[in-house]
């Protein structure tokens, strides 16, 4: 962010990475990422058992 003459911030840079398209339904790839994200939920739930902050 750069502060303009006029006192308004802007945008000095920007940056979009490239993105990674999921791995096909049904594929071994795709069963071992669904498995690692229960593992990383049900983790995430021992610790938090009130759930997120409203």
């Amino acid at each position: 962010m750069v502060r303009g003459d006029d006192g308004r911030w802007r945008v000095a840079s920007f940056q979009n990475p490239r993105e990674r398209p999921l791995p096909p339904p049904g594929s071994l790839s795709m069963r071992l990422f669904a498995a690692v994200m229960r593992l990383r939920l049900a983790w995430w739930r021992r610790r938090h058992p009130a759930g997120p902050a409203a």
